[in-house]
């Protein structure tokens, strides 16, 4: 349950990077635009964030995502050299 005006959930769905998660988002004062984080809701990690267009313009159709930014973890043994 989402208790932030305004938020909401998007896509029960979403995927990123080939991984699948729950979309939360945002929509631009505009509503232009939505900018949504995508959350692993089995472990809880960020799997990433999106914007999508709500509003096609130029070559653009609504609905297109239009940048995204996927987030990869992984446990390590040790830290990297500097």
């Amino acid at each position: 349950m989402v208790l932030i005006d305004e938020v909401e959930v998007t896509e029960q769905q979403a995927t990123l990077d080939g991984r699948i998660g729950t979309a939360i988002g945002l929509e631009s004062p505009d509503t232009a635009s939505r900018q949504d984080i995508i959350v692993d809701t089995t472990t809880g990690l960020l799997l990433g964030e999106q914007t999508t267009a709500l509003k096609g313009y130029n070559d653009i159709p609504a609905s297109t995502v239009n940048s995204w930014t996927a987030i990869t973890t992984e446990v390590v043994d040790a830290l990297p050299s500097t």
